[in-house]
């Protein structure tokens, strides 16, 4: 299993694609996804962390690729068995996992997959029910998500 290649700065490597993105420099941003992803080509999803699956994900849907998002999303959580085992004993991990399986909700809602969007709001809502007040909007839009039929 390789390392993730991080910048001698110690930033993470996604920081750049991130800013490139915000500047309007979308073809950088998707550059950068796409050499990350040939860097770890071969790896199993479990050797990253969660919350940079989430991350990339995220920008992804933030490019435009809402479709490509879910399917780089469900790599991660359709192996969860196989994720590090801090991902539970971290904050940024566990939250990350929650996060993940929201924008999962949110991806497969807008595309149209009603069955996936009520799977993942479904496990927001038994994770997060009894979160902090800050969180009670997001497990309210899940908790509707989940509840639609169709």
């Amino acid at each position: 299993v390789r390392a993730p290649a991080y910048p001698a700065d110690g930033h993470h490597p996604l920081l750049p694609l991130f800013a490139a993105a915000g500047r309007g420099d979308t073809a950088a941003a998707r550059r950068g996804l796409d050499t990350l992803r040939a860097f770890r080509r071969g790896n199993r999803p479990g050797d990253y962390s969660i919350e940079g699956s989430f991350l990339e994900a995220w920008l992804q849907t933030d490019l435009g690729d809402a479709a490509g998002a879910a399917a780089f999303l469900d790599l991660s959580l359709n192996a969860l068995p196989t994720l590090r085992t801090e991902l539970l004993d971290q904050v940024p991990q566990a939250a990350g996992l929650v996060r993940a399986m929201t924008l999962r909700a949110d991806l497969a809602q807008r595309l149209g997959d009603q069955v996936t969007a009520r799977h993942w709001a479904e496990a927001v809502v038994a994770l997060w029910s009894s979160a902090d007040p800050v969180l009670q909007s997001t497990v309210s839009r899940m908790r509707a998500l989940a509840a639609t039929r169709g």
